[in-house]
């Protein structure tokens, strides 16, 4: 949702005959060919508040347009009448798209797309597919509050969606959705989890008003339910208790100090290096938040308050505002380490009593930390050409349809990737990435919010091809060694 007045929902579009809704880069053509769900096939759909109608955007920032006659195209860059649709849900979930000027619906099959029919055929029917990352939190409209894992339930009771168990995975196949938690188990309309997909732990997807509803196998909607504000399905229609927004879900974990100790806000406002190793609680979890303006990351604390640099050149949790100079450092990387750069040009280090201070003019040891990343226990990576992950027993390549969920297995600043077999991701010595018994160690390199470069054994980074070729060849950071998670 970019604002208050417009509501802003991305999705791809699949026609009757199972391709994407594409527009492509030159001639500003659109048809229905897109194999995946990449740039070119993903489409905004903006609500304005006081409408009912909708527009539909591209990835060029053309409007989907139907005039008198049928026809359609999408080279408008304004919104206008011609560029006024009605998304009318089905029963099944799929959408008929009228023009709401002309009063036809929108159909048609591969480059012969048409606005023409006053009634709605087998062509006339959209499956929507959503264009976020999978891997999202899930924050309810009546209630604020953010879907989390508790006591066996996803519960909506969390003011901030913190840790793995905020953590949720929206699989897609055949027009279904599944909600998947941290510990790898589907949410069924019941409101227990299952190891296994069947029909109750599958949902349609319904847009309103910029919200989305999820909708069972037998016409009901999930909610927060009882005290426990458990989700289950309950109504058979969508109200303000069966509204959800679809959030990203930023990179949180913790922070080793040269010391061996985690960095926590335990002790009031100052941040200190104080509490052992193996102690992870919320006070030691701290999430990443990229600046675009600056290049600069903000430090949130689970107090909801970030990292910032006092007078005294200590570092508290005082910020409200992320975007304060004082809040935001520049994070760079030195293989398994990291530093942190204040606004005041001077290192982050642990003075001996644990607290954090910028003072340092250089790097040595003190002023290098680990970050683990706590909250992607199961892992999606998405490139510009698809889903990475495994097509067969030994390649891992780039260019995946369905979701391969990669389990993270974190090793003394680095990481394992395992697949859904149990071997890990290896490089070989041409910079193949291959599955093997024992694996590799990679580094995470965060360089943008929710996109990160991954460093392979070799010293190169993870680069992807349109064929699908996924080498250790990447030697600097661009749209093709950069990964959605």
């Amino acid at each position: 949702m970019s604002n208050d007045t417009d509501k802003y929902m991305v999705f791809g579009l699949i026609s009757s005959g199972k391709k994407y809704l594409t527009q492509e880069n030159f001639g500003l053509k659109i048809n229905a060919l897109g194999k995946y769900l990449k740039t070119k096939q993903k489409w905004t759909v903006e609500q304005p508040a006081g409408e009912d109608a909708s527009y539909i955007r591209s990835h060029l920032g053309r409007y989907l347009s139907a005039d008198a006659k049928g026809n359609v195209n999408c080279e408008a860059e304004t919104r206008g009448a011609n560029e006024k649709f009605s998304l009318e849900v089905q029963k099944d979930g799929r959408w008929a798209i009228r023009s709401v000027t002309h009063g036809n619906y929108f159909g048609g099959s591969d480059d012969l797309l048409h606005c023409n029919n006053k009634t709605i055929g087998g062509t006339e029917l959209w499956t929507v597919h959503v264009g976020v990352h999978p891997q999202v939190h899930i924050r309810s409209v009546i209630n604020k509050r953010y879907a989390k894992l508790n006591d066996g339930e996803l519960r909506v009771r969390e003011d901030l969606p913190w840790g793995e168990e905020a953590l949720i995975t929206l699989g897609f196949q055949d027009g279904k959705y599944t909600i998947r938690t941290c510990d790898d188990k589907y949410l069924t309309r019941l409101g227990n989890l299952v190891e296994e997909v069947n029909e109750d732990a599958q949902f349609t997807l319904e847009l309103i008003s910029g919200k989305v509803a999820f909708k069972d196998c037998t016409g009901c909607y999930l909610s927060p339910i009882g005290p426990t504000a458990s989700l289950k399905s309950k109504n058979k229609s969508p109200g303000k208790d069966e509204l959800f927004v679809l959030e990203d879900s930023y990179p949180q974990g913790v922070f080793l100090a040269h010391n061996g100790k985690h960095v926590s806000l335990k002790q009031g406002q100052d941040l200190s290096a104080n509490q052992p190793a193996d102690t992870i609680e919320d006070n030691e979890t701290f999430q990443l938040e990229y600046d675009d303006d600056s290049s600069k990351w903000a430090l949130r604390a689970s107090a909801d308050k970030y990292w910032t640099l006092v007078p005294s050149s200590g570092i508290q949790a005082t910020s409200i505002k992320k975007t304060a100079p004082e809040a935001l450092f520049t994070v760079d990387y030195d293989g398994k380490d990291i530093t942190i750069k204040a606004n005041n040009g001077k290192y982050v280090t642990a003075k001996p009593s644990g607290h954090l201070f910028a003072i340092s003019e250089a790097v040595t040891e003190k002023e290098k930390f680990k970050f683990r990343l706590i909250n992607r226990p199961l892992l999606v990576l998405r490139g510009e050409h698809g889903i990475v992950g495994a097509k067969s027993k030994t390649k891992v390549e780039c260019n995946c349809v369905n979701i391969k969920l990669l389990h993270l297995v974190y090793q003394d600043g680095a990481y394992k990737f395992k697949g859904a077999d149990g071997k890990f991701w290896d490089v070989d010595n041409e910079g193949n990435v291959n599955m093997s018994e024992e694996g590799g160690e990679f580094i995470l390199e965060f360089r943008q919010q929710s996109k990160l470069c991954i460093r392979a054994p070799n010293g190169k980074l993870l680069k992807g091809e349109q064929s699908g070729l996924f080498k250790a060849n990447g030697e600097d950071v661009a749209p093709d060694t950069l990964f959605e998670f």
